[in-house]
């Protein structure tokens, strides 16, 4: 139920998942095996904390 208030955003296209892409804060991300989730927090410059179904995961990011 939480996670499904936290991405019940109209209008919000989830992103692709990538390392080497950048994220901002509360936006949607598909993962292949995670599904869909929310950018909650920005750690640092390489990564990022994604609300999904299953629960908190951090995520690398941003690495070329």
């Amino acid at each position: 139920a939480e996670w499904r208030a936290k991405l019940a955003r109209p209008n919000k296209t989830a992103k692709s998942y990538a390392m080497d892409k950048t994220y901002l804060l509360n936006d949607h991300v598909d993962h292949k095996l995670f599904g869909v989730g929310l950018v909650v927090s920005l750690i640092n410059p390489d990564k990022i904390s994604v609300f999904f179904q299953d629960g908190l995961k951090t995520m690398k990011c941003g690495l070329s």
